[in-house]
């Protein structure tokens, strides 16, 4: 097998590689040696031979983020009215932070505001994580004062297109509301 063997979990198969599908069965008994096998031949290709196709799909999902920001910022389905914080942080991070709502201070770079730099701060000095290129985001992109299912499912389009164009491995969901959002996106 070559090396250190992986621990088994919710997300990883037989010799600790992940499974196709985010940890989820596979369809057909072929379906996750053939995710595989796709992946693969991805990461195995010669210099310079992906990097163009690379480019360009960073590219677009860079300008998809784009117009997501200002289709937030420009919606009008709730009473606050155009005034919605996008999503912020680094296009392909491995990892995307979800809360409810938008937190006190929130502004586009920073969705969640000052709780932002109260959890990063108790991640990096109590847990060691190192908090460089993550994403974070909310469920929720306006300030509400009542959150109700439907305002949930008028945000949810966003966050799935969010959570498309982004492609974290780990989405760290903070709370009941968030996790809600999560399971409509």
């Amino acid at each position: 097998m070559g090396g250190a063997e992986r621990p088994r979990g919710p997300l990883n198969g037989p010799g600790g590689r992940p499974r196709a599908g985010g940890g989820r069965s596979p369809a057909a008994p072929g379906a996750a040696v053939a995710g595989e096998q796709g992946r693969r031949g991805v990461s195995e290709r010669r210099e310079g031979e992906g990097s163009e196709l690379e480019e360009i799909v960073s590219r677009k999902l860079q300008a998809d983020l784009q117009d997501l920001g200002q289709a937030i910022r420009a919606c009008r389905r709730c009473a606050s009215g155009g005034r919605g914080v996008p999503g912020a942080g680094v296009l392909g991070a491995d990892v995307l932070f979800l809360a409810g709502r938008p937190g006190p201070g929130a502004e586009p770079g920073n969705p969640w505001g000052a709780w932002w730099d109260r959890v990063r701060r108790r991640l990096e000095e109590e847990w060691g994580w190192r908090m460089e290129g993550v994403y974070l985001s909310t469920a929720l992109r306006c300030h509400l004062k009542r959150i109700t299912r439907l305002e949930l499912g008028r945000c949810a389009p966003f966050l799935a297109e969010e959570l498309l164009a982004v492609g974290p491995r780990l989405v760290v969901v903070s709370g009941r509301v968030a996790a809600v959002a999560l399971r409509l996106a």
